[in-house]
């Protein structure tokens, strides 16, 4: 749609100075951008178990693919953590707002609890204000802060108590 203004000047007495008219093209942004990719753990430093192993510290990074909108482009997103992948402000246990268009966020300082699992989701932000909808949710993490069992001798031997400090095999 193509939108006219005239704008006439007045002085104190009723006298219109100029009247000018031009046209502007605006465009209008009515539709959300696309939905994020789903969140994907690429960086750990707490103790979690992401469906391939534990790791231990104290920040999550996620990364996910980008959104696009061709109308007012992708002005940010909207990370949010719980504690159920279904997600609702009630189960919610961190939310932060990510300006521009980034395909990735470090979580630090979150408040997670031994033993709970955690999933994560993402929402475009466009440059009109409008959210799109929630990505799906990532794989689950599991934090652990449980400490490992302390292992005080490693036998590589054959028999239990023989320690082999050196093997050749001749064969390989």
């Amino acid at each position: 749609t193509t939108y006219y203004w005239k704008i006439q000047c007045f002085d104190g007495w009723d006298y219109n100075f100029e009247s000018v008219s031009r046209r502007f093209n605006i465009q209008l942004d009515t539709s959300p951008a696309t939905v994020p990719g789903k969140p994907v753990v690429t960086s750990t430093n707490v103790i979690v178990y992401s469906g391939t192993g534990y790791t231990k510290d104290s920040w999550l990074q996620y990364s996910w693919s980008a959104s696009t909108d061709p109308e007012s482009g992708v002005a940010g997103y909207n990370v949010q953590v719980s504690t159920t992948a279904s997600f609702s402000v009630s189960n919610a246990v961190f939310s932060v707002s990510v300006l521009g268009n980034v395909t990735y966020y470090t979580l630090t300082n979150i408040p997670l609890q031994n033993g709970v699992t955690y999933y994560t989701v993402v929402r475009a932000l466009n440059g009109a204000g409008l959210y799109s909808d929630y990505s799906t949710a990532s794989d689950p993490v599991v934090y652990d802060n449980t400490p490992a069992t302390d292992v005080s001798v490693v036998y590589d031997g054959t028999q239990q108590g023989v320690d082999l400090s050196y093997w050749n095999n001749s064969t390989v």
